[in-house]
């Protein structure tokens, strides 16, 4: 089997190094594609090291589509679908508004009487949708599909970004209309839990959608229009790795790191905020001197780790935390976790935490599965990327709930004790249940990986039959 991956920027691709390294594994070829940022820094050697797996090549990428009348038409589309979709009443108002490049008519026409409810955006979104398909697919396009001979085509994240379009942005959308006219199986593969419900939209749609769950399920069919019986849950094969990951013994990282390995420490993990944002460097200093002025020596003296997100580094490369005492931003300046010490520390970091806490971040779903009592605070200043983001929302009420919130610092210290003492182990075993449903629906021991690729090799031959 032969597959082509159209991966938009190589961030993404971490989330998928499992299914290409197994698809290599299974003897099967595999032309990498990545679109936009292909040497991008915080990746490290990620991409030269896939691209010497076996049966693994890095090939050039199709040229941007010209920006004729056929790409502007798709991209209003698209950006009409997305504010459609952001009129439905589990999103708030200003994320219709950050919308860019909705056409005017779709916003006159969304708001006249007859279609301003469900039903009405339902017949826009089919009148926008069958427009569509009639636009003439690009012929460059289909001849670099059929260069290349696959027997399926990969698309990740497809969904990008609701600012300014750019010209990269259509490459994908296009590139699976082009699989489409050439007769080649696709499949958009979702990379990561907030992405049907903060990017655009799944359009043109492909032959199927695999998901993590059957939340991201409805997500496809409700939000993008997906038929169900495209939408293939597999589960998050990018965690895989953790459910088997050995931990280094836990003085040897206190030491690596700087903390008191006699004393529990608490991980703080950082999100991509925004740069014109409130700051979350202001927020943790606030967040550590509520720690410390707590009357209980375990509370008060407890450690603190904070980790930067990969996204917002320079945020925190002269931010010195050391006056609180025993207490250190590890690490500065780095990247995405992909070779074995990074990935050691990061694994190690959660796994000796005597919890993880945060606003809203990805790193709350693998304290969860290491086994981690996980907090959240929800002060005024971030709500709007917490509890106005239904992704956010998931952690609260999948399978029970995986995050323990507080409106204020000293709700939240009350929380910290708690979960530093008995009922924090209680808390890890609930949180067991949301991991299974949300990471690992096929069951808490069932590897993802395999699956995912044995989704696609069953669609091939499908196709083949």
């Amino acid at each position: 089997m032969k597959v082509l991956f159209s991966v938009l920027r190589p961030t993404v691709l971490k989330n998928f190094e499992s299914v290409v390294r197994l698809l290599s594994a299974r003897g099967h070829e595999v032309d990498l594609v990545v679109h936009s940022r292909l040497k991008d820094p915080k990746l490290g050697d990620l991409v030269p090291s896939l691209a010497a797996e076996p049966g693994v090549s890095l090939v050039k990428p199709p040229g941007e589509p010209p920006d004729d009348r056929a790409v502007r038409w798709t991209a209003a589309v698209r950006s009409s679908l997305d504010y459609l979709r952001f009129l439905e009443p589990r999103f708030v108002p200003e994320q219709v508004n950050r919308l860019n490049g909705v056409p005017r008519g779709t916003r006159r026409a969304a708001a006249l009487p007859w279609f301003r409810g469900p039903a009405g955006r339902s017949v826009l979104r089919k009148a926008l949708m069958a427009a569509d398909r009639v636009v003439p697919t690009s012929r460059e396009l289909v001849r670099y599909v059929e260069r290349r001979e696959p027997d399926v085509v990969l698309f990740t994240p497809y969904v990008e970004r609701r600012g300014e379009p750019r010209p990269v942005d259509a490459v994908q959308p296009e590139l699976l209309r082009a699989a489409r006219r050439a007769g080649k199986p696709n499949v958009v593969c979702v990379a990561s839990w907030d992405h049907l419900t903060l990017k655009s939209s799944i359009w043109p749609q492909p032959d199927r959608v695999f998901v993590w769950n059957e939340t991201q399920r409805r997500e496809a069919h409700e939000l993008h229009g997906v038929p169900l019986e495209r939408v293939v849950v597999t589960g998050a094969q990018c965690y895989d790795e953790w459910f088997t990951w050995q931990a280094r013994p836990r003085g040897e990282f206190c030491s690596r790191v700087g903390l008191d390995p006699d004393r529990p420490y608490l991980l703080y993990t950082c999100l991509v905020t925004p740069r014109s944002g409130p700051s979350e460097v202001d927020f943790v200093f606030r967040w550590i001197d509520a720690l410390r002025s707590d009357d209980d020596p375990l509370v008060g003296r407890v450690g603190v780790l904070v980790r930067p997100h990969p996204g917002r580094t320079e945020n925190w490369r002269d931010v010195d935390v050391s006056r609180f005492g025993n207490a250190v931003v590890f690490p500065r300046d780095h990247g995405f976790p992909t070779d074995a010490e990074e990935k050691s520390d990061y694994f190690d970091s959660i796994y000796h935490s005597g919890a993880v806490v945060g606003l809203n971040t990805s790193a709350m779903l693998e304290a969860g599965l290491i086994g981690r009592p996980v907090l959240a605070i929800v002060p005024p200043e971030f709500r709007k990327l917490q509890m106005d983001r239904p992704h956010f929302r998931y952690l609260l009420d999948v399978a029970g709930g995986l995050v323990h919130t507080a409106e204020s610092l000293d709700e939240h210290v009350a929380l910290v004790r708690r979960a530093l003492g008995p009922d924090g182990a209680t808390w890890c075993r609930t949180g067991a249940a949301f991991v299974e449903e949300f990471l690992r629906p096929r069951g808490l021991d069932a590897e993802v990986t395999p699956i995912f690729v044995d989704e696609i090799e069953r669609l091939v031959s499908r196709a083949a039959a």
